[in-house]
């Protein structure tokens, strides 16, 4: 997410309360991505840690964002550490 909003022109450094827009073209990708496995692994105090078991939760996620698009509303990853 960190990659994408700088790649829309986002301007915060460290990526601390940072929102980005997201398409379904980027939902897309993002899906792909979880179904290949090849987000990054996270571990560290802000993020936790990845276990590999968030699977079900993330495609659940993509699903609804992308109903919620197709409904007319914008979906925002909103950064918080």
């Amino acid at each position: 997410m960190a990659d994408l909003y700088f790649a829309k022109g986002g301007n915060n450094p460290d990526f601390n309360c940072a929102t980005v827009t997201l398409t379904i073209h980027e939902l897309n990708q993002l899906e792909t991505a979880v179904k290949t496995g090849s987000l990054p692994k996270t571990s560290g105090f802000f993020f936790g840690e990845s276990f590999g078991d968030e699977l079900d939760g993330d495609l659940e996620f993509i699903v609804k964002a992308k109903q919620a698009i197709d409904e007319g509303y914008t979906v925002f990853y909103d950064s918080w550490w």
